[in-house]
């Protein structure tokens, strides 16, 4: 079995910008971050372009 290099890897997760933050309901990377971060808490993101809210997990 062959191995995939970084560049097929990159394009099988979604592209070279797959680890940026991006709005999972619309796909908006328009994002803002809100709430307060303190270590130990995950951050939270609202989506500027349909207003949705989620977690994003580290």
């Amino acid at each position: 079995m062959d191995e995939l290099n970084q560049k097929e890897l990159q394009k099988a997760a979604g592209g070279l910008n797959a680890d940026e933050p991006h709005c999972p309901k619309c796909r908006s990377k328009d994002l803002v971050l809100v709430g307060p971060v303190d270590i130990g808490t995950l951050p939270t993101y609202r989506c500027k372009a349909c207003g949705y809210e989620w977690m994003l997990a580290l």
